[in-house]
């Protein structure tokens, strides 16, 4: 992927969510708990970065690109649902959980399990989608560069 295909992908999605929510790079880089520098940030918007003198895409790690997600208030997998065409989701709030029908005590005690296991399975599926997502484009350049190397074998 082109540094411009990775901007026009991500990078400006991103910007944009960041500018929306009132953050600078700065601070949006430090609510992903250090998974992600301010530089990193700042690439990820420009989608270039500087290898052995070359331009390139960034390609963060799928963790990496999870937290910047949450810091945007977007699902783990959204950077992924970008880089295939589709639309970032927002994390949904899950603290919204309606009651059951149980006793006021034990209706808390579920509403909180309950919440807790639904963010759990949000988290876990969008980790796993993220993965998948990252392999997914790893095939593909691998592919490039074996159809680059070797025409005759497509």
């Amino acid at each position: 992927m082109t540094p411009k295909q990775w901007r026009d992908k991500v990078g400006q999605y991103v910007e944009q969510r960041r500018k929306e929510l009132g953050y600078s790079a700065n601070k949006a880089a430090a609510l992903t708990d250090d998974a992600v520098s301010p530089s990193l940030w700042r690439q990820v918007e420009r989608g270039e970065r500087h290898v052995d003198g070359k331009v390139a895409a960034p390609n963060p790690a799928p963790r990496r690109r999870a937290a910047m997600c949450k810091a945007l208030g977007w699902t783990p997998d959204s950077i992924d649902r970008l880089l295939a065409g589709q639309e970032p989701q927002i994390q949904p709030d899950t603290s919204q959980v309606p009651p059951v029908s149980a006793p006021a005590a034990q209706t808390d005690s579920t509403t909180e399990t309950l919440s807790r296991l639904v963010e759990r399975l949000y988290s876990e599926v969008s980790t796993l989608r993220s993965e998948l997502a990252a392999l997914q484009i790893e095939v593909a350049e691998l592919r490039d560069v074996a159809a680059r190397h070797h025409p005759d074998t497509q």
